[in-house]
């Protein structure tokens, strides 16, 4: 959102209590429920007290963990360093914009030369290294998804109810 990298120490206190919080707060919830307590009640029994009461610590801990997390985003706001266009060199679409995204996400639609799954795989031995970064030019022989290739009997087919665009003089689809 801001362009900025959050501060990793801070995001790690913030995961550990958001887990701690959701686990002391849900877990004795199921056993409550085993145990029989009613929900939605004014008064609870006496002896669903001590499992209530671990709910409650545990909620209050989820509460706090929020303060981490908003300072974090603060301060990456103000202060964080530039992230920019692939932090995680990660190898989908989302990844392959600029960061902050520019209108419409792409100037040209990028062209991904490597499998979500390939991270961290060698690339050498298909000629080329490893290219996390947008990459515009289509390899050899790269048909967009929609397009046939000249010549080819997709390119002669025709669809129903689809006429092709009329080109102008100037031989340019209108």
């Amino acid at each position: 959102m801001t362009g900025r990298m959050m501060n990793e120490p801070l995001g790690i206190v913030h995961f550990v209590l958001t887990f701690i919080g959701m686990h002391l707060t849900f877990m004795p919830m199921h056993e409550l429920g085993l145990l029989g307590m009613n929900r939605r009640v004014a008064l609870y029994d006496p002896r669903f007290e001590g499992l209530n009461l671990i709910c409650t610590i545990g909620s209050y801990i989820l509460a706090v963990s929020t303060i981490p997390f908003i300072v974090n985003a603060v301060w990456s706001w103000m202060a964080g360093a530039p992230a920019g266009n692939n932090p995680w060199r990660a190898l989908t679409f989302e990844w392959l914009t600029t960061s902050p995204p520019a209108i419409e996400n792409f100037e040209q639609l990028p062209v991904l030369l490597v499998g979500p799954y390939d991270y961290g795989r060698d690339r050498e031995e298909n000629g080329r290294a490893a290219d996390y970064e947008t990459n515009t030019e289509a390899p050899a022989g790269f048909v967009p998804p929609g397009k046939a290739r000249a010549g080819s009997p997709e390119s002669e087919l025709e669809v129903p109810g689809l006429a092709p665009p009329e080109k102008s003089e100037s031989g340019a689809p209108e």
